[in-house]
């Protein structure tokens, strides 16, 4: 089945759904956004240098089989929106 999630990201990391995945999913950091977007595993709820940078509009592939997995967060004392889909 097909998983789309909008997520509203703050300084602090946290995952994603917990969702079972066949294919993966495509994270995109929206268009409107001023800050930079982290993506990675647990530890970039305590730093960002831990996570994969998303500048607007940028976005990346990864192949998983669940979307909890994915941590995502923004630059502390910032807020930012990323789009996911997967299946």
């Amino acid at each position: 089945s097909l998983y789309v999630q909008n997520v509203t990201i703050t300084g602090s990391g946290r995952p994603l759904k917990n969702v079972t995945l066949q294919n993966g999913i495509t994270v995109k950091a929206s268009t409107s956004n001023i800050g930079t977007i982290y993506v990675g595993g647990p530890t970039i709820q305590n730093s960002i240098t831990d996570g994969y940078p998303l500048q607007a509009g940028e976005e990346l592939f990864i192949s998983i089989s669940n979307a909890s997995f994915v941590y995502v967060r923004s630059q502390t004392g910032r807020s930012a929106s990323m789009h996911v889909i997967g299946s």
